[in-house]
């Protein structure tokens, strides 16, 4: 057996046993290997799998992001200190019980990830920047949340399509990072409508507009200097 296999199994299991790191790791795996997977041409149920994999540790995961938002936004909008532990041990309970519930897939069959060939790679990298140019959102201030997203993943993809052959420059990493921070604002926004949360809603909601507002601006710029290097 190989040690990427190793290291896959044995991530594998540790994100099935909660621990949170493993959780992340296991969803960026498998979200890398869906999009190298097509390039190299692996059959669909292979990447299906990979798929099933990165849904199954969703929610758990989703958690894990969503309790440190709601604590770091509590603090900024002055929420006191005794409410917030109270309210990080009910988000804490709650994990135990999404833990329990939580059940991985098999890691899917192995597939070899072979070097691939220069010309396959540069055709796929330009259908990847084409998606990526395609689902930039418009900047007339109406664009909702899901096509920041969508462009979002289009990003990672490209930077997935890049890593097989080469590193993802640096401009395309600090794009990431900045919608990394705006998916964050929309997962508070809607983390702000869970009853724990009514008496601090309003000053949430806020918080997670100045926070969008912040990152789409700096997520433009971002952008104009990717695409023009």
């Amino acid at each position: 057996m190989s040690s990427t296999v190793r290291h896959q199994r044995h991530l594998r299991d540790q994100a099935q046993a909660g621990d949170p790191l493993a959780l992340h790791e296991l969803r960026k795996l498998a979200r890398r290997m869906t999009s190298q997977l097509r390039v190299l041409g692996a059959p669909g149920r292979v990447r299906r799998a990979w798929r099933d994999l990165r849904r199954a540790a969703g929610p758990l995961r989703d958690h894990d992001v969503t309790g440190p938002l709601i604590d770091r936004a509590l603090q900024a909008v002055g929420v006191p200190a005794d409410a917030r532990t109270a309210l990080r041990a009910r988000w804490a309970a709650r994990r135990q019980d999404l833990t329990a519930q939580l059940h991985l897939p098999d890691l899917p069959p192995p597939w070899p990830l072979r070097r691939v060939k220069r010309r396959r790679w540069k055709r796929a990298r330009r259908r990847a920047w084409r998606d990526v140019r395609a689902a930039v959102p418009s900047r007339d201030g109406r664009t909702g949340a899901e096509a920041w997203h969508a462009w979002r993943r289009t990003l990672k993809a490209y930077r997935a399509v890049l890593e097989l052959r080469a590193d993802a420059p640096a401009g395309l990493r600090t794009l990431l990072e900045i919608l990394g921070q705006l998916q964050d604002a929309e997962v508070l926004r809607g983390a702000a409508r869970h009853p724990d949360l009514a008496p601090y809603r309003p000053a949430l909601q806020a918080f997670a507009l100045r926070v969008r507002r912040e990152a789409r601006h700096a997520a433009w710029a971002a952008w104009q200097t990717l695409e023009s290097d």
